[in-house]
């Protein structure tokens, strides 16, 4: 398939943080990992210029943690004033400064999506390894409402929260946050410490199950980001989480293409997770290249390999099935054995 139109870049500006996330599928909690990582300011221009002759309508900054890149509200300035809708991924801490919101949301930041762990600062402060950052993000929550902001969580289900997943929404509605959102604790390709936090995929599922139908009885709608196997979920509710619209369909996006991650140093990737692992790279020369070439390396052979291997099933079970999930992530079954994990929806239809 020939991927020419995009939905959405991730954009990380920087793998530095100021939070040491136990489970970061980045390795930022690693300083080795991250020291030195940072996007040249000077190369904004020529980037802006790639993205509006991709027709790219949507950049989320990520990291690392964008907030403590030192350019930030030039770079969001830049993509806004060139008609890109711009929001970012964040742990909240330096938003507890509310210049500091008043400045991103005049160059044109329209979203922040903050990360919450933990309903107490016992779960969120001890994954984030930095005491009071609970505090902080709760505090950048009010901010980004203060100043119009729209803002969102989300909220990576792992082994540390899985009992406080009721409590955690809870505590966000106490600062008004109706839009939730919730990943499955995923793989981190270079370092695997920060793979001990992990679920295994019926373990998680059940988990989300049940923070969605707490949320719901609460008037909320907690929507799933992590793609996983539909039939992992129960009988009793997976009709009931097709028709509110919580799962994501159809292949993960390292598959269908349409969403990708630009690292600081031009190297694109994927999926945030292979970070180090670039389909390409769009610097030549200190040059950026030109949407053209750019939609031609992004279906070279290399990269059409990459994604047709991505595409395949993972397990016998998912063979024939007609059901809008493919499998799951696929970076999954690097950890976990999918015949062993995957149920099958023809395995449940027998015991009926």
């Amino acid at each position: 398939m020939v991927v020419d139109s995009f939905n959405l870049a991730w954009f990380s500006l920087t793998y530095q943080c100021n939070s040491r996330c136990k489970w970061c599928y980045a390795a930022s909690n690693y300083y080795e990992s991250s020291k030195n990582k940072n996007f040249d300011i000077n190369r904004l221009p020529g980037l802006v210029s790639l993205f509006n002759e991709l027709n790219l309508p949507r950049v989320t900054l990520i990291g690392g943690e964008p907030t403590v890149y030192p350019y930030l509200e030039r770079v969001v300035g830049g993509l806004s004033k060139s008609g890109i809708k711009v929001g970012m991924v964040t742990n909240g801490r330096r938003l507890s400064d509310r210049e500091c919101v008043r400045r991103l949301k005049k160059e044109g930041l329209l979203y922040a999506t903050f990360s919450i762990e933990g309903s107490c600062p016992e779960i969120h402060d001890g994954t984030s390894q930095v005491n009071g950052s609970l505090y902080q993000a709760l505090q950048g929550i009010e901010n980004c409402h203060l100043e119009g902001l729209d803002v969102t969580s989300n909220t990576l289900i792992s082994n540390l929260n899985v009992n406080d997943l009721e409590r955690i929404v809870d505590s966000l509605l106490d600062v008004k946050v109706s839009k939730m959102s919730y990943n499955i604790c995923g793989v981190c390709i270079t370092k695997d410490g920060n793979n001990d936090y992990m679920l295994d995929p019926r373990h998680a599922v059940s988990a989300f199950e049940r923070v969605y139908s707490y949320a719901k009885s609460k008037g909320v709608r907690a929507r799933l980001v992590t793609p996983m196997p539909w039939c992992n979920f129960s009988e009793e509710r997976i009709g009931e989480l097709k028709e509110d619209k919580v799962l994501p369909g159809g292949p993960c996006h390292i598959v269908h293409g349409r969403n990708f991650v630009i690292d600081y140093n031009g190297d694109i990737v994927p999926c945030t997770h292979l970070t180090g692992y670039p389909l390409m790279n769009i610097f030549v020369n200190e040059e950026v290249i030109s949407g053209e070439e750019f939609v031609k390396l992004y279906n070279s052979q290399n990269a059409q390999k990459f994604r047709q291997m991505m595409a395949r099933y993972p397990s016998q079970k998912c063979v024939g099935c007609t059901e809008n999930c493919v499998g799951g992530c696929p970076l999954y079954w690097t950890k976990f054995d999918p015949d062993e994990q995957i149920r099958g929806f023809a395995q449940i239809s027998e015991k009926i």
